[in-house]
């Protein structure tokens, strides 16, 4: 694994042939496009919650009726990402660089997101009542 540049082909192409690695190279493919297009909507999507909520933030809290997006979100994350790639680029170890701006940020959302519901539950049990995600009995 370690000298291995695509673990999950090499392991498929013992196993399979070249045709079983190529279907899991695709596999990889297609689930990194989808995921990357959840991130932009659930990213953009945010950003637009955040400007609503916050006075300092209504820039990216504008929703364009025109094409039904938050298209001021969109530019902002888009700009964001451009400047992380930018920024791998420019260093020695690239990738590894844009994980470690990137991690903290989403662990701390991560934490925020815990600290938050746990408060939430704490100020408001009746709330449980009223989630769209209660179990069904």
């Amino acid at each position: 694994m370690a000298s291995s540049k695509a673990v999950a082909t090499d392991v498929v192409h013992r196993g399979l042939g070249a045709h079983g690695a190529r279907l899991i190279g695709l596999l990889v493919v297609v689930s990194s496009l989808t995921s990357a297009n959840a991130a932009i909507f659930t990213g953009a999507r945010t950003c637009y919650a955040l400007g609503r909520d916050f006075r300092a933030f209504s820039v990216v809290g504008r929703w364009r009726a025109a094409s039904g997006t938050p298209a001021n979100a969109l530019l902002a994350q888009g700009a964001i990402a451009l400047a992380l790639v930018a920024i791998g680029g420019v260093t020695r170890r690239g990738f590894e660089t844009m994980v470690e701006y990137t991690a903290p940020v989403f662990w701390l959302f991560l934490f925020s997101t815990g600290v938050g519901l746990i408060v939430l539950r704490w100020r408001d049990p009746a709330s449980r009542a009223r989630s769209a995600f209660r179990s069904i009995r």
